[in-house]
């Protein structure tokens, strides 16, 4: 949607009429919006969205009595508040009604419901009654996204007016790792998202579900298994990658800054060879009007610092995607080693996975031929893989080296591209590959390893340098 234009053109009935504001000086008021927004009839409270930390994102939504105020709102776009060129655009109801807070209680409706935000992904409804202990629960709702993964949020409705006021008191205390943020709402707003909750669960089972069943093939398959399909149908594929992160920002304030984007899975924070943030992260997307609300963010700051926002694509994704559960599907027999001193061997590799039977191991090369200290490693089973993990952060001669369970999409696509590189010949296909895998066949060893090994020993510390 352009900004500046109006969304839905046969809205002339409509009485309610709604904007969203982007790129506020954070040190805005209410007033100075409002004296923005100038010769506009605004009903209630111009609305400053949060958030988790209760400090302002730079964005606000405002609800207008006419079309004319809309139009007069609208011609505002671009314009100035403290330096700032604000973006104003139509946004709807549903947008207004996620952020609108409750400022007074209602002689005509129930005081009693309320939004927690900031929760761990896998709280549950127990936790929230242990953390909200002192009140009376009549339900509580655990809020997921489209893809029926977790949200960080829940609304609850509670007994009575005093169990909102307990409830409130506990604003900012932590449940587990994180402060969890308490808000009274209203009962519509109560009403609309547990709704929305209930009409999405009876198309689609729930998170804990699909935990429960390990996620289906098919689930798997459409996020990260896709090969030579995803080729095909790569325009349906929407991926962004996030620079400047700060190192600290976690997954749920990603997602936060992210607003109103459908994530596809979790956001994916990039680490380095030592296994902090690098400040980098890669999001899937649901749609291409997700791709393009996510690149309005770029340059917008989180926690302080200025973020860049830019498309990338599948195959950057899927170079970094975790792997979260094990499969039914498929082998779970394979690991990326990552933070390898640069003339490691084979044989370095098997004597550091000394308790672990070794299939086949790929050290990984660049462009040039170089080590890029990384390799991965397909094991016998799945108490291989277990053994090798309880050997993550040890150290292989002067390095400690990083190990991490990867999909077996991941390890034939990774050695694929190896093997592309360094010229090797190998005439099976993808398809071919993965049948080997799937049979527990040992893949054909690489006849050149010999060479390139010794090739490495002799890389001086400016090619390295390069290199990396």
């Amino acid at each position: 949607m352009d900004a500046g234009k109006s969304i839905d053109e046969g809205k002339e009935a409509d009485q309610d009429w709604y904007i969203r504001l982007r790129g506020l000086p954070r040190t805005a008021t209410e007033d100075e919006i409002a004296e923005f927004l100038v010769d506009c009839e605004i009903v209630g409270n111009v609305v400053i969205l949060q958030n988790e930390a209760g400090r302002q994102i730079g964005d606000a939504v405002v609800k207008l009595l006419t079309k004319t105020d809309l139009e007069r709102a609208l011609k505002c776009n671009k314009k100035c508040i403290h330096e700032n060129s604000v973006i104003v655009e139509e946004t709807d109801n549903k947008t207004y009604n996620k952020h609108v807070k409750k400022m007074n209680r209602m002689d005509t409706e129930e005081n009693t419901f309320i939004r927690l935000k900031g929760l761990v992904w896998n709280a549950t409804e127990e936790d929230i009654k242990g953390f909200l202990k002192d009140c009376t629960l009549k339900e509580v709702v655990l809020l997921t996204n489209g893809r029926g993964k977790p949200s960080g949020n829940a609304f609850v409705h509670l007994d009575t007016e005093s169990d909102v006021d307990r409830a409130i008191a506990h604003n900012k205390e932590y449940l587990r790792e994180r402060f969890v943020i308490v808000e009274e709402i209203f009962k519509s707003q109560y009403i609309s998202e547990t709704q929305n909750m209930q009409n999405n669960t009876a198309k689609k089972p729930s998170y804990q579900e699909e935990v429960k069943k390990k996620v289906t093939s098919k689930e798997m398959d459409m996020e990260y298994n896709k090969g030579e399909q995803d080729k095909r149908a790569n325009k349906t594929n929407f991926h962004i990658i996030l620079r400047g992160l700060p190192w600290k920002a976690t997954e749920h304030e990603i997602g936060t800054f992210l607003d109103d984007c459908d994530i596809v899975g979790n956001v994916i924070i990039i680490n380095n060879e030592a296994g902090k943030p690098s400040g980098d992260a890669v999001v899937k997307l649901l749609n291409k009007i997700d791709l393009e609300r996510a690149l309005k963010c770029n340059r917008k700051c989180l926690l302080e610092r200025s973020v860049v926002v830019e498309e990338t694509d599948m195959e950057t994704y899927n170079k970094h995607v975790k792997k979260v559960y094990k499969m039914d599907t498929e082998e779970n027999t394979f690991i990326r080693l990552k933070g390898l001193v640069w003339s490691a061997t084979e044989e370095d590799i098997k004597t550091f996975l000394h308790d672990c039977n070794v299939k086949e191991v790929v050290l990984t090369t660049n462009d040039r031929g170089r080590p890029t200290g990384n390799a991965f490693v397909h094991l016998d089973t799945e108490a291989d893989v277990e053994k090798a993990m309880a050997h993550n952060r040890e150290y292989l001669r002067e390095r400690f080296v990083l190990v991490e369970e990867i999909y077996e999409s991941q390890y034939i696509r990774e050695t694929k591209e190896f093997v592309s590189q360094t010229g090797n010949v190998n005439e099976k296909s993808e398809t071919e590959l993965e049948g080997n895998l799937e049979n527990g066949k040992e893949a054909k060893r690489r006849k050149t390893e010999k060479d390139k090994v010794a090739d490495h020993m002799e890389c001086n510390e400016e090619e390295q340098g390069n290199a990396n």
